[in-house]
């Protein structure tokens, strides 16, 4: 069953670089990669919270993660309501996915999601709006960068707060 999927948004272009951090960061917190597929068995490296045994296949966790966009023409829209709304000049993305559902893939994503977020500048498109998963005030009214009709925008800040929160998830 897949599970959720999470994009960091970028006011800059990805270069060798940085997909080159992307890759150790991955390696770091993983026992198995094949390409962009990655088994997570152990986030502490990333400050994250999940950690079992590497040999135990049975406990390691399936994400992926992909960067930029299917095309420019399909994000054109999105490109301009970012840049005149929310001053944000939207030009690559992270695109972090989890293959399960369980409470724990759920936390996994979002500590990859504010690693990458906090090591580009980058913010966070939730793919939804809060609305949908908490009825808390204090998350829904919290400072975050911006929403639109669709979807929260956090700042790392933002989705460490929540992060925390009893009603937790990512959106699937």
């Amino acid at each position: 069953m897949a599970g959720p999927t999470v994009s960091v948004i970028l006011e800059r272009t990805l270069n060798d670089q940085d997909i080159e951090f992307l890759r150790d960061m991955v390696d770091s917190i993983s026992a198995e990669v094949k390409c962009k597929d990655f088994w997570v068995n152990d986030t502490s490296k990333i400050n994250g919270s999940f950690k079992v045994n590497p040999n135990d296949k049975k406990e390691l966790r399936p994400f992926a993660w992909e960067t930029g966009f299917l095309s420019d023409e399909d994000y054109k829209d999105l490109k301009v309501e970012f840049s005149e709304q929310f001053k944000f000049d939207l030009r690559d993305q992270v695109i972090l996915i989890a293959m399960c559902n369980s409470d724990v893939d759920h936390m996994i994503l979002g500590e990859l999601a504010l690693e990458v977020a906090r090591n580009f500048k980058g913010a966070i498109d939730m793919g939804a709006r809060l609305e949908y998963l908490t009825s808390d005030r204090f998350i829904l009214n919290s400072n975050c960068l911006a929403q639109t009709e669709f979807s929260h925008i956090l700042s790392p800040s933002h989705l460490r707060k929540w992060l925390h929160h009893p009603d937790f998830r990512m959106v699937k």
